[in-house]
């Protein structure tokens, strides 16, 4: 059996390593907006804010779900050879091309960009049934030697667009990749890669001379690039524009909560009858005191047991509460950040939620919304077609089509 590696450890950093909390404790909102408006400058951290986001915050996870399944991916292989159609049916059968492109679709969505590398040569055999624990935390692809393709998804953080070759990006990758790793974790790590960049690696460990970027072939690499002109590096993360309006929005939630803590632990207070002298009480110390415990105890058993608890109070006694301010609950500031966050993102509210809106507006937003999806689908599309072709098909090529449908759209 052969291992290659699917992911990029997406779920191997806990979702609460700090990113996002870092940018947003250790930063200003000014100091925030200068990093949106800089993706290209900034987009390391830009990444990392959009994955924190995206694992907490509903309604962006929400949107990125239903995007990367809206569409059917229904397809029709083209091929004026019958050999060839029938072969690459195999090929997208063995690589699951619709959860492939779910999977591109998914983190172009979170990263702006996401590469993946077709290939086509054998792969070393890794047969060990014994795994330690960081190879259990990696996803793998196991592949049999019935047909050599599969597909690996390349670590966002250690690739970059260097070029445009035939219409196609060239994508350099980070050799340091792999420095942190040695010994038999090195090894495992390696066999996951595809050959190209198991020899590359093998070089430059031989000459540390060499670079350590190394240019891919552009013929087997699969880049999906969204929300960016084709000479910018890298793509803009789809939470880009609602960054604010998201943060913000946590930050009303848990306003409402604090005031929610506040009501809960209610603060009473007591005033004794006043005595002659302004100041003073009518009661003696010893009985203040003892008024004030059995009041006290009153309040506290009734809060912890329910129920009526019954005290009595010397003449001109008055117990009051500081009242909190609950107007807060009834603003509308919360639905209307809801529908801005949505806004952002290009997603109707009313399509999460399924009120407030006519039937043909949530239509019209569901077309645009699969308009979007459909563009981008069709650039996975091309460079699939492309890595098949020039890597697995002799003599007449092929061409896959996507068909533009829905669940909704599909009859």
């Amino acid at each position: 059996m052969e291992n290659f590696e699917v992911n990029s450890f997406w779920g191997y950093e806990n979702a609460s390593s700090g990113n996002y909390a870092n940018i947003v404790l250790n930063k200003s909102f000014d100091e925030l907006a200068e990093i949106i408006k800089n993706p290209m400058d900034n987009n390391e951290e830009l990444r990392n804010l959009s994955k924190e986001i995206y694992s907490s915050s509903g309604i962006f996870s929400n949107v990125i779900d239903y995007m990367t399944s809206i569409l059917t991916l229904d397809r029709i292989v083209i091929s004026k050879s019958k050999r060839n159609k029938e072969r690459t049916e195999n090929i997208l059968r063995k690589i699951k091309d619709k959860e492939f492109i779910r999977d591109m679709l998914f983190r172009a969505m979170i990263y702006g960009v996401s590469v993946s590398y077709l290939e086509t040569a054998k792969k070393p055999r890794n047969n060990q049934k014994f795994m330690a624990e960081y190879d259990v935390k990696s996803t793998s692809e196991i592949n049999s030697n019935e047909l050599n393709v599969s597909v690996c998804n390349l670590p966002i953080d250690y690739i970059q667009i260097v070029g445009i070759k035939n219409g196609s990006y060239e994508i350099g990758f980070d050799l340091n990749y792999f420095t942190n790793f040695s010994g038999e974790k090195l090894e495992n790590k390696l066999k996951r890669y595809p050959k190209e960049i198991r020899e590359a690696f093998s070089k430059r460990s031989k000459n540390s001379g060499l670079p350590n970027w190394y240019v891919l072939d552009a013929s087997k690499t699969i880049t999906l690039k969204i929300r960016s002109s084709r000479e910018e590096k890298w793509g803009r993360p789809l939470v880009l524009q609602a960054i604010k309006d998201i943060l913000y929005s946590d930050y009303w939630t848990n306003t409402k909560r604090n005031v929610l803590s506040e009501i809960n632990s209610r603060i009473f207070y007591m005033e004794f009858p006043q005595g002659k002298e302004p100041g003073t009480s009518a009661l003696t110390q010893n009985q203040q005191k003892q008024q004030h415990e059995m009041v006290k105890d009153g309040i506290l058993k009734r809060a912890n047991s329910g129920g009526t608890n019954f005290f009595s109070v010397a003449s001109g006694t008055r117990i009051n509460k500081l009242d909190v301010d609950t107007s807060l609950f009834k603003d509308e500031c919360e639905k209307d950040l809801k529908n801005d966050i949505c806004t952002d993102l290009g997603f109707a509210a009313s399509l999460l939620s399924g009120v407030s809106s006519s039937y043909s507006s949530q239509q019209n937003n569901l077309q645009l919304v699969i308009s979007q999806v459909y563009s981008w689908v069709e650039s996975i599309s091309y460079e699939l077609v492309k890595a098949i072709n020039e890597n697995l098909i002799n003599g007449k090529k092929i061409d896959i089509y996507y068909l533009p449908c829905s669940i909704v759209n599909r009859k």
